[in-house]
């Protein structure tokens, strides 16, 4: 059995379905462009830290811009499945339980954090050889990242409440009532709202590398222009 395997939680690139936050005050396909280029940057990190992985789907599995998302990030052959639907635990359940199955380790990312370093990945599989659980928190209440060692309680994840300031606390409730040793990752950051973005672009001025495709979306939006949306 492989090691550890990554999952890389997406969806297609519609614009006004994707970075809703960011698309209110920017607009749906500049949203949606940023969106595209975080999922690339994301997708890229998952496959450089040496594990396989698979991406895990919200909406249509086959969508164009799924393949335009893994053109060129060496995801390409990474088999594509389908999000169930439920709320975000349900789905990082299925998700995990179908990956420890290939692996004795699974871990999950999603799309907020297009400058997540491999480094993190490779530390919280590493993490899981004294824990079974590893979390990567995020500056907004949540977590960039989740990892699980064989086997699955029972009940995790229920009662979480999600995209929270208490979505990590919840999360480790949670582990603590199943009885399960539990690592955290050094925190990072989320780009969820337009403020986040002052943080994303310094970030990237000092290393394009870290996220290529969003220093360049970034550089293509030019100087921010944000919408009243306080009416």
């Amino acid at each position: 059995m492989i090691p550890c395997h990554v999952c890389v939680f997406l969806r297609p690139v519609v614009p006004g379905e994707v970075k809703t936050r960011l698309s209110a005050s920017l607009g749906s396909q500049v949203g949606a462009s940023l969106y595209a280029a975080f999922a690339r940057d994301c997708i890229r990190c998952a496959v450089a830290s040496g594990y396989p992985g698979s991406l895990w789907i919200a909406g249509q599995v086959d969508h164009p811009s799924i393949a335009v998302l893994q053109q060129g990030t060496g995801a390409e052959a990474w088999p594509r499945l389908s999000q169930p639907r439920g709320d975000l635990g349900f789905r990082q359940r299925a998700a995990l339980s179908w990956a420890l199955e290939q692996a004795s380790t699974a871990l999950a990312i999603g799309t907020d954090a297009p400058t997540l370093s491999p480094v993190l990945l490779t530390q919280a599989h590493r993490e899981l050889g004294r824990s079974e659980l590893v979390l990567g928190p995020a500056a907004d209440g949540g977590y960039y990242l989740i990892g699980l060692r064989a086997p699955l309680a029972d009940g995790f994840l229920r009662g979480v409440r999600w995209s929270s300031r208490h979505t990590l606390a919840d999360t480790l409730a949670s582990a603590g009532q199943v009885g399960y040793r539990t690592r955290l990752l050094p925190p990072f950051y989320d780009v969820d709202r337009p403020r986040d973005l002052a943080l994303l672009r310094m970030h990237v001025a000092l290393d394009p590398a870290v996220a290529p495709d969003s220093a360049r979306a970034l550089a293509a939006m030019g100087a921010p222009t944000y919408r009243n949306t306080s009416r």
